[in-house]
């Protein structure tokens, strides 16, 4: 796949590249790497909001990644289960598989669901169990 990717690029057809990664994110959406690679792509061609969303889970982002990660969630109107909902469309990934630094991120969305009062949407139950299992292994 990574191949039919930089063959894209070297044709300069970007939209084809973002394609493929598209593509290669729905059978590993966890893959940090092509996901940064995705969303340098969208950065390139001014696509802020794509580009933060696909960098929202990268840890030691740099001034320009932050910035799309602020078009990112301005674009969602800072709701916290708009975030979660878009970060984790069409996703089927085990969240065994998160990070640390990716399970904080979104403890943090859920926290702020909770402070708000909001109901847990069902697609959000399992990541809650297990951000908060986690945290009790912490204890």
């Amino acid at each position: 796949m990574e191949s039919r990717i930089e063959k894209a690029l070297e044709k300069g057809d970007v939209q084809a590249a973002i394609n493929r990664l598209v593509g290669a994110l729905e059978f590993k959406p966890l893959n940090q790497q092509l996901s940064n690679q995705l969303a340098g792509l969208y950065f390139q061609i001014d696509d802020l909001v794509k580009a933060g969303k696909y960098w929202y889970l990268k840890n030691d982002k740099g001034a320009d990644e932050i910035k799309a990660v602020q078009e990112f969630e301005k674009s969602l109107g800072y709701d916290p289960i708009l975030i979660l909902r878009k970060i984790m469309a069409n996703q089927s990934f085990a969240t065994n598989q998160l990070s640390s630094f990716q399970l904080d991120i979104l403890g943090v969305l859920l926290e702020i669901i909770k402070e708000e009062g909001k109901k847990m949407p069902r697609f959000l139950l399992v990541l809650e169990r297990r951000v908060y299992s986690r945290a009790n292994q912490k204890l």
